[in-house]
């Protein structure tokens, strides 16, 4: 009986549910090794927004946002830093990162804990109506599971990254100050003189 386990009144063997925990284990560290590369790149950390910053004149400036001073934003577009006046400038639009990996994560653990719960029942909708045992079909809810949770976080990922544009242009004083202190929260270095 030390390798057995009762449920439900029937008997599972003990290697049963060693391969359904190791398939589980698997599926769950297969995702994790995708979302891997974002994880290991701590260096974005230290950098700033990407901006795109449009002139009164009509040109466009895209880069990294280095720093903010009183009267000007410093971008680092391609090799050369370019400062631009703030009395030059229409609009900054921010490019917001979405949050992919942590709300896939999150998603793929909600979704595969929802399953669970749901292969865990104790009822003949398990048995998927093929007649499999419903042991069996544990690790399958549970990649299902986890699937859709890793699709529904990506997709509130993609709605959380939406892009921020400030406008400039024909603003009061108080607008334009809110403007910078917004755009300084973004920048590589935080005290750019």
């Amino acid at each position: 009986m030390s390798n057995q386990a009762i449920k439900g009144g029937a008997r599972i063997s003990g290697t049963r549910a060693a391969r359904a925990l190791r398939a589980t284990l698997a599926t769950g560290l297969a995702i994790l090794m995708a979302g891997a590369p974002g994880l290991l790149r701590g260096s974005d950390r230290w950098r700033g927004a990407d901006v795109t910053v449009k002139t009164i004149s009509g040109e466009f400036t895209r880069g990294e946002l280095i720093g903010v001073r009183e009267d000007a934003i410093v971008i680092l577009a391609g090799a050369s830093e370019k400062t631009l006046m703030v009395a030059e400038i229409e609009s900054v639009r921010i490019a917001k990162k979405a949050p992919t990996l942590a709300c896939t994560v999150v998603g793929c653990l909600a979704g595969g804990i929802a399953a669970g719960l749901i292969a865990r029942r104790p009822s003949e909708a398990n048995d998927l109506g093929t007649g499999i045992n419903r042991f069996l079909s544990y690790p399958v809810w549970l990649s299902v599971g986890m699937l859709a949770g890793a699709l529904g976080g990506i997709g509130v990922a993609q709605a959380i990254g939406k892009d921020k544009v400030i406008i400039f242009k024909d603003r009061p004083g108080s607008e334009v100050e809110a403007g910078l202190k917004a755009l300084q929260k973004e920048v590589r270095v935080p005290k750019y003189k």
